[in-house]
């Protein structure tokens, strides 16, 4: 596949997995009635940081500099939704009064944030493994992709988003707040050793046949 069909695929494939998110925490903030508010900005970074990594793809002389591109874009986002202006904007253009009332609440940021940081991962994932072979070199990596999706398939989904919200809100008229806590710290307590074992499993293996080609 050539450079522009993996940067196609890359953003077509981000940009699903993001909308996927943005639409799970839209349904459970606002009941989804303002998914549209993120479909804008979203797309404009996903496209945003697509062509990064593109003209990027050009220059660099190896993965490590894709994965700074990634690391830039993450700090972009970041950046963007600590601005007031972007959730400002988002906010202002919902005729939900709920979502204008809280306009600079870490809700809007959030719904914002999570899915471009998934994009930004996918597009990465994606890209760097086009570069590496269409140059001939060994595309694996040591990042825990299964854990990656079980985790984005274990929250953002209904039920994981409101085990989650419970237990950061704390709300002191939730008699089980404390249940909450525990259940989400205890998914966490679950999927950290796996990732942390699928990584660990995923550099053993690359560090062999690094040894073997070598």
């Amino acid at each position: 596949m050539n450079q522009l069909g993996v940067l196609a695929a890359a953003f077509v494939l981000s940009l699903l997995a993001a909308l996927g998110a943005a639409a799970q925490l839209a349904d459970h903030y606002w009941y989804g009635e303002d998914f549209s508010l993120f479909v804008v900005p979203i797309t404009v970074f996903a496209a945003v940081s697509v062509a990064a990594f593109g003209v990027a793809g050009g220059y660099v002389g190896g993965a490590s500099g894709l994965r700074n591109v990634a690391l830039g874009l993450a700090a972009l986002a970041l950046a963007l939704t600590l601005l007031p202006g972007l959730v400002g904007a988002i906010a202002r253009r919902s005729t939900n009064p709920d979502v204008v009332l809280r306009a600079h609440d870490r809700l809007v940021a959030t719904a914002f944030l999570l899915p471009v940081l998934i994009a930004i991962l996918i597009q990465w994932g994606l890209v760097r493994r086009g570069w590496l072979r269409a140059r001939g070199r060994d595309h694996a990596t040591t990042w825990p992709w299964i854990t990656f999706i079980v985790a984005c398939v274990a929250v953002l989904n209904p039920l994981g988003l409101a085990i989650f919200g419970a237990a950061f809100s704390q709300s002191v008229t939730d008699w089980f707040r404390g249940l909450w806590l525990t259940v989400a710290l205890g998914i966490v307590a679950v999927l950290l050793p796996i990732g942390l074992l699928e990584w660990r499993i995923r550099s053993r293996r690359l560090r062999a046949r690094e040894q073997r080609c070598g």
